[in-house]
């Protein structure tokens, strides 16, 4: 509650949010969209708070945090096969990595942005490091990582966050998404295309705080024949689905 006071005290980024959500939801009313904007605000602080008190954790907080809601029918799915997981920043995202808990013969390749500060960059990587089958791995180097360790006798769960910004080039493809044209990172449907991998969103819901139940919806087969940027508009779809529900 005190950080949720602060960030509304302070203001943080309110033009930014207030004009994000006036475009994103043109139907609501302004009363709606300052309900959602102190909603943010109160998820928000969550958030932060729940990240620092991961620092702590370990196996014995199974099912605490997430709550894999198709657990059984997407275990049999990717029974023996390397998959890829395109998450997004929607709860809490550092949460994502204690898939590694529930086997012991997966890999979880969790792939990161790199920070900018060295601080920052060591307290995070120490708190990502949930067990000791989680490999962080720096974004630009997640194609020859793999390659490098796939076959080894374990599956390989390979989770991107994908709603992040991508560079832009001539060549950039863009998605109308709530409300605006938008350029997504395609680097996880490559990857699922070029080895030949399904590819599931993760569907996030908020059961209470600080826990999260995730569904993993297949969007691609690893063998359809579709451009790589169909894959991307899917996840697109769901995500843009997901957060309208949620606001």
């Amino acid at each position: 509650p005190a950080i949720t006071l602060l960030l509304r005290v302070v203001g943080y980024r309110r033009r930014v949010i207030d004009s994000n959500l006036q475009q994103a939801f043109p139907d609501k009313s302004k009363s709606e969209i300052r309900k959602i904007r102190n909603a943010f605000y109160s998820t928000l602080s969550e958030i932060a708070v729940g990240t620092i008190c991961l620092a702590g954790v370990d196996s014995r907080s199974r099912g605490k945090y997430i709550v894999w809601e198709n657990r059984d029918e997407h275990l049999k799915s990717v029974e023996g096969r390397d998959w890829v997981a395109l998450a997004s920043h929607f709860g809490c995202w550092e949460y994502f990595p204690m898939y590694a808990w529930e086997f012991d013969n997966v890999r979880f390749m969790s792939v990161y942005h790199p920070l900018r500060s060295d601080v920052f960059e060591a307290y995070y990587r120490r708190i990502r490091q949930y067990a000791p089958n989680i490999d962080q791995v720096p974004m630009a180097s997640t194609p020859r990582h793999y390659m490098a360790n796939r076959g080894k006798g374990y599956n390989i769960c390979l989770g991107l966050i994908s709603d992040q910004s991508p560079a832009l080039s001539a060549y950039t493809e863009w998605i109308e998404f709530l409300g605006r044209p938008t350029a997504f990172v395609d680097g996880g449907a490559r990857i699922a295309q070029k080895f030949h991998l399904p590819a599931y969103f993760g569907r996030i819901r908020r059961i209470k705080p600080g826990q999260y139940g995730v569904t993993l919806e297949l969007i691609y087969d690893g063998q359809e024949q579709v451009e790589t940027m169909e894959i991307v508009r899917r996840y697109a779809e769901r995500l843009e689905q997901m957060i309208r529900e949620t606001p």
